[in-house]
């Protein structure tokens, strides 16, 4: 069961991974996260068919099955502690410094902080002094 519930979430996977639109996966990608997943939850669906018949070869075809996902979730980790020692981090503020997001939420005016006339529209502010991450606004202009 374990092995055909495997089998049908490499295919949703890989079905999730063609429709995303924000990467564009390697082969690398396909490999560890569809190929060899797929190949190791069919051989242990297999080989819990094949008990029947043949045990000893089954036991062997589970304990290659189970070592191929340990390999693949080490692949895994080791992926993301890479992506987050060579990612960076993001540059500290100096203490005592505010955001302007962070004096917006106070309650303080935009064009106190931005040194703007009143003639610019916000729109214009948060494109000149902004810049967008995954979606949420974070201000660029530190006081």
């Amino acid at each position: 069961m374990v092995g055909l519930t495997g089998v049908l979430y490499s295919v949703i996977v890989a079905r999730r991974m063609r429709i995303q639109t924000l990467y564009r996966p390697v082969f690398e990608d396909w490999l560890f996260h569809v190929l060899l997943p797929l190949a190791a939850y069919a051989v242990l669906a297999e080989s819990a068919y094949a008990t029947r018949y043949h045990v000893r070869e089954a036991m062997f075809a589970a304990g290659a099955a189970a070592l191929l996902l340990l390999f693949i979730g080490i692949h895994s980790g080791w992926d993301a502690v890479t992506y987050h020692v060579f990612s960076g981090k993001p540059p500290q503020e100096p203490d005592g410094a505010k955001t302007l997001a962070q004096a917006s939420l106070n309650g303080a005016s935009d064009d106190r902080f931005l040194g703007l006339g009143s003639g610019v529209d916000r729109a214009t502010r948060r494109a000149d002094h902004a810049h967008s991450c995954n979606g949420h606004y974070f201000a660029a202009t530190t006081v």
